[in-house]
């Protein structure tokens, strides 16, 4: 591992969901205020003195809602750079639910055999599994909603 996938590793696995579930108003604005730009800084910002380079194109980010169960998600979905090893995720999702303020990061990372995997981070840094994404970007969206919706009901009073 070089110490740039040592430092993304950090950064997906770590210092995002950290920022995340403390000042999530501020990091949902952030990132939609500044789209790509949020993270190319943090690289600059934090990361090694290194000649990989990414800028804010190589990052993309989706806002998308929806209403469920009477319930309204709000999720930043953000396509990251390709993953170069096992625990690099090709996409984060930063869910908040409106009403209760229930937040939760997701990920979709790259597993050992090269299939990705749905896992979440939660605020605590315990990561759980949910076993292999679904290969269509919208089908893994959607599993992701209904994973953070599950989630949400089983944890009103958080």
């Amino acid at each position: 591992m070089t110490e740039f996938e040592a430092f993304r590793h950090k950064l997906e696995q770590s210092i995002l969901p950290k920022m995340f579930y403390d000042n999530k108003s501020d990091m949902f604005n952030a990132i939609l205020d500044k789209g790509g730009k949020f993270f190319s800084d943090l690289y600059l910002i934090y990361g090694p003195v290194t000649d990989i380079v990414y800028t804010e194109n190589d990052f993309k980010i989706s806002a998308k809602r929806c209403m469920s169960d009477n319930k309204m998600l709000y999720f930043l979905v953000v396509d990251m750079p390709e993953p170069t090893m096992p625990s690099l995720c090709q996409r984060v999702y930063f869910c908040c639910e409106v009403e209760s303020e229930i937040v939760r990061y997701y990920t979709s990372e790259l597993g050992e055999n090269g299939s990705y995997l749905m896992c979440s981070l939660n605020k605590h840094h315990i990561h759980t599994n949910y076993d292999t994404a679904p290969e269509d970007e919208e089908q893994e969206f959607r599993r992701i909603g209904n994973i953070f919706l599950k989630y949400i009901l089983n944890n009103k009073n958080e």
